[in-house]
């Protein structure tokens, strides 16, 4: 008898600690699966997941697939081998379901939707409150991390962005400006002084509306805005008004010239070549039987209008009352004249610091840019 009572004593056992392992391993099964995720973002993203109320609650996994205007898609899905080979694995994805963050970010909601996840066609799921906001802090430092690395310039503003807002605007609360400004700040950090900001990069600043097929548009306050938050010296920037000159961008020209650019007989020459091809596109338009170059967005005539006006009023501005026209790009070099303060000049090229001018005379020579206004 005592020997059975043994016996029922150790089955007995033996069944507690079966079951309280059986019990550590489930309990343990969200933590141990979750060890597998990619980060610690989709670790945080399986619990949330987990202790939801979504129906299917085993064996699948879950991803963040993408971000599209500050939506998160979130992608949950599970494993399957295709092969009939034990030797190899042929692994596919299969699709439990799509889920949706808002960009209010108010909760995780199942897209009905499955062919485009962010369309306004969805069910609420209920979550642990602490388990949403931890993923959201935890995916936000990451954003902010990744960016940090990576935002250039071509990040903000490239030819496949359409940046329809102004510097002013950036206040808005709306999910593209609220992204865009927070990429902009990262660039700041970056590249915080004058020096450090490569003046090349104002192209991507400059449009070209008369291209029927243009995918790219830029609101043309940033041209502005950059120039003045670099303090970048126009009278440099040469190869960025003969771009806004042949792409017809008026507003680019304008603000240029608004912020000290001399115009040389180089500009005019330009301008006038970008007039004959803007005739040979509107007769290649009349050929082809379709408006390849869009003439009501040409702006052309304005830009020329504009560029003569200025030239016509370059003159020497200097304070001892005159300056010296000289034979070569130096201060040691011959004087050939010298001019008054406030005499017209014709400004033949206006590249590098020493600019070829000629007088009213007909002397040609070179004169140091800061000697030159044009008012």
């Amino acid at each position: 008898m005592r020997k059975i009572n043994i016996v029922l004593y150790l089955f007995i056992l033996l069944s507690i600690i079966a079951c309280s392992k059986k019990k550590e391993s489930n309990e343990n099964k969200i933590s141990l699966t979750s060890t597998r995720q990619e980060s610690d973002c989709e670790k945080i993203l399986f619990k949330l997941f987990y202790t939801s109320d979504f129906e299917k609650k085993e064996k699948y996994e879950v991803r963040i697939d993408d971000i599209r205007n500050d939506t998160i898609i979130i992608k949950a899905f599970t494993r399957n081998n295709l092969s009939d080979n034990p030797k190899t694995q042929e692994i596919v994805e299969s699709v439990v379901g799509w889920f949706i963050i808002p960009p209010k970010r108010d909760a995780l909601y199942l897209s009905l939707n499955a062919l485009d996840p962010i369309e306004p066609n969805f069910k609420k799921i209920k979550t642990k409150q602490d388990h949403f906001s931890d993923f959201l802090n935890c995916n936000n430092q990451k954003q902010t991390n990744e960016m940090k690395n990576e935002i250039k310039f071509t990040d903000l503003f490239n030819e496949g962005t359409n940046i329809n807002f102004a510097p002013k605007d950036l206040n808005k609360d709306t999910p593209e400006i609220k992204d865009f400004k927070k990429k902009l700040e990262i660039y700041f950090d970056e590249i915080s002084l004058p020096e450090d900001f490569d003046s090349e990069n104002l192209s991507y600043l400059v449009n070209n509306e008369t291209f029927f097929d243009l995918q790219y548009y830029t609101n043309s306050a940033w041209l502005q805005y950059f120039i003045t938050k670099y303090k970048i010296d126009v009278t440099l920037l040469n190869d960025l008004m003969s771009q806004a000159i042949k792409q017809e961008d008026y507003d680019a020209v304008k603000t240029l010239i608004n912020n000290h650019y001399v115009v040389s007989e180089i500009d005019l020459q330009i301008s006038s070549e970008t007039r004959q091809e803007s005739e040979n596109k509107i007769k290649e338009n009349k050929q082809d039987g379709y408006e390849s170059y869009v003439v009501s967005n040409s702006k052309i005539d304005e830009i020329i209008n504009l560029l003569h006006k200025k030239f016509s009023l370059n003159k020497i501005s200097d304070s001892d009352g005159f300056t010296n026209l000289r034979k070569e790009k130096n201060t040691s070099s011959e004087i050939l004249q010298k001019i008054a303060t406030g005499t017209k000049i014709e400004i033949l090229d206006n590249s590098g610091d020493w600019w070829l001018v000629q007088t009213k005379e007909g002397k040609k020579g070179y004169v140091y840019k800061t000697k030159i206004k044009a008012e």
